[in-house]
C-alpha cells in the first residue's frame, strides 16, 4: 500500500485519482479483447485486483464487476481497484466449458503461462507479469461452468511464503461463505500469486452455466466485504457475521471408472461418509456399471450435473481433513444461507 496519492496506469490507460476508466485491451492476437475497469480511489490505500470470466461460462462474477463498478463512488473511496472483467471472451461467445477456444487450453492449468506461448499461454504470463505490479490483493472470481453444482466455497494458496498465506486467509474469513480451503496446484491462478508474494482467494459461486441474481449478489457482497477490511470503502451496510468457517487442509476428487449415464445420490454441501454410495452410473438402459464410493468423510463441495460421463471424469470434489474453528462467537453472528438481497439494497 502506499501512502501517496498517485495516478494508475495499465496497458497504456491512465485512471487519476478520484476517477474511473474502462476500456477493452489486447492480449492476443486469436482472443477476443478483453474489457477492463480501473477505479483509483480520491485517498491512498490499498491496491487490488481483481480477475472474472477466466472460464467464459462462469456468469456470476462476470456480472458482478460490472455492477460493483457502476456502485463504486472512487470520490469516496481510499486506494484503487484494477478488473479484468471477462478474461476468456471466446468462450464466452461460444459456449466453451473452461477452455481457450483458440487452442483448446485451460488458462488456470497454465499458469504462470509463457510470454510467446499459445492463446492461453499469452493470457495466463499477462495475467502473472501484471500481479507484480504492485497489488496487495488478488481475488479471482469463478462458477461450475456448464456442468458442474457446487455450494459457495474459496481456496488459498499454501505454496506462498507463511505470511502472505496468513493475509490471504485473514481476508477470506471476512466473507460470507462457510466453506474455505487450502490449494497446493502449482499452476492455478493462486499459485502465480504465490510466485509475486500477493494474497489471494479464488471464489466458486454458482454454476451449471446458469446466470442467478442471488449468486451475483453474494459475489457483489464478498467484493463489498474485502473492500471494507483494507479500509477501501465502506457503503454503509451493516452485513451480518457468520457464527464458523470450516478450513479444510485437503481437497480430492472423486473419479468415475465407468462410462454411461451418471445419477448422483447426494448434493453440494452434503457430508459424505467413507463407503458411502454417493450416485449411480449405468448404460442407456439403466443396468448399473458401476456404484460410486466415497473413500473418505468429506464435504461434497462440487458435482458433476451432467448426466453424461466418461470413465475418468471427476464426478465429485471434496474437502477433507476438516478443521471447524469458531470466527464470531456473537449473538448477530448466523448460519450462511443463500440470499444476499439484504446484503446489498
Amino acid at each position: 500500500m502506499s501512502d501517496v496519492l498517485k495516478d494508475i496506469e495499465f496497458c497504456g490507460y491512465v485512471a487519476k485519482p478520484g476517477t474511473k476508466v474502462q476500456g477493452y485491451i489486447s492480449i492476443t492476437d486469436d482472443t477476443p479483447d478483453v474489457p477492463f475497469s480501473i477505479i483509483n480511489g480520491a485517498k491512498p490505500g490499498k491496491r487490488i485486483l481483481i480477475t472474472a470470466g477466466i472460464h467464459g461460462n462462469e456468469y456470476p462474477g462476470i456480472l458482478a464487476t460490472a455492477q460493483l463498478v457502476r456502485r463504486i463512488d472512487p470520490l469516496k473511496m481510499s486506494g484503487s481497484l484494477t478488473i479484468l472483467h471477462l478474461v476468456n471472451g471466446g468462450a464466452f461467445m461460444e459456449r466453451k466449458a473452461a477452455i481457450v477456444p483458440a487452442d483448446g487450453k485451460n488458462i488456470n492449468r497454465v499458469y504462470p503461462g509463457k510470454e510467446n506461448g499459445t492463446a492461453a499461454e499469452r493470457i495466463a504470463w499477462f495475467i502473472t507479469q501484471e500481479m507484480g505490479r504492485g497489488y496487495d490483493f488478488y481475488m479471482d472470481l469463478h462458477s461450475g461452468d456448464l456442468h458442474e453444482d457446487l455450494i459457495p466455497h474459496l481456496y488459498y494458496s499454501v505454496l506462498a511464503k507463511p505470511e502472505v498465506v496468513e493475509k490471504s486467509r485473514k481476508a477470506a474469513e471476512n466473507l460470507y461463505i462457510h466453506w474455505m480451503v487450502s490449494s497446493k496446484s502449482p499452476n492455478g491462478s493462486l499459485a502465480a500469486a504465490s510466485l509475486n508474494d500477493l494474497p489471494g482467494i479464488l471464489i466458486e459461486r454458482g454454476g451449471n452455466c446458469i446466470w442467478n441474481e442471488n449468486e451475483e449478489i453474494g459475489y457483489l457482497a464478498d467484493m463489498y466485504r474485502l473492500m471494507k477490511y483494507f479500509g477501501m470503502y465502506d457503503d454503509g451496510k451493516e452485513r451480518r457475521k457468520l457464527d464458523h468457517i470450516h478450513d479444510f487442509g485437503n481437497s480430492r476428487p472423486i473419479v468415475a471408472k465407468e462410462s454411461g449415464l451418471w445419477k448422483p445420490l447426494v448434493q453440494p454441501g452434503d457430508v459424505l461418509q467413507k463407503g458411502q454410495i454417493v450416485g449411480t452410473i449405468t448404460d442407456v438402459f439403466g443396468n448399473i456399471r458401476e456404484e460410486v464410493v466415497a473413500n473418505e468423510s468429506a464435504t461434497n463441495l462440487y458435482q458433476l450435473s451432467a448426466l453424461s460421463v466418461r470413465k475418468g471424469d471427476v464426478v465429485m470434489f471434496c474437502a477433507v481433513e476438516q478443521n471447524c474453528h469458531v470466527l464470531h462467537d456473537t449473538e448477530d453472528a448466523v448460519h450462511a444461507d443463500d440470499n444476499h438481497h439484504e446484503l446489498i439494497e
